[in-house]
């Protein structure tokens, strides 16, 4: 229920140090925070009643345990991504100025 719930605010935090997902490429870049976020809050919803789900279909932890990690990763990887996807769109833009 918990990811639900932050998965429907998640996207609607502005760029900052404190709150939201804090890695390396999501801080260097607020675009690139903007649509991690957006994406986090989306995974979050969906994850969060799939384990609702779960829950109440089955009495072990394991699915819980394996469901957060693979939305943490998930979220990693997608920031990750978006910013080497964005630099590589700038370069190509940029190039033909720089010559």
């Amino acid at each position: 229920m918990y990811l639900v719930v932050v998965g429907n605010v998640w996207d609607k935090t502005d760029h900052n140090f404190y709150l939201g997902l804090r890695d390396q490429w999501s801080i260097a870049s607020e675009m690139n925070q903007k649509a991690t976020h957006h994406f986090a809050g989306k995974l979050m919803v969906i994850f969060g009643i799939d384990l609702i789900i779960i829950r109440v279909l089955n009495e072990s932890l394991v699915p819980t345990m394996v469901f957060s990690v693979l939305t943490a990763l998930i979220q990693r990887f997608y920031s990750y991504r978006h910013l080497k996807t964005m630099s590589q769109k700038i370069l190509t833009v940029a190039s033909p100025l720089v010559k």
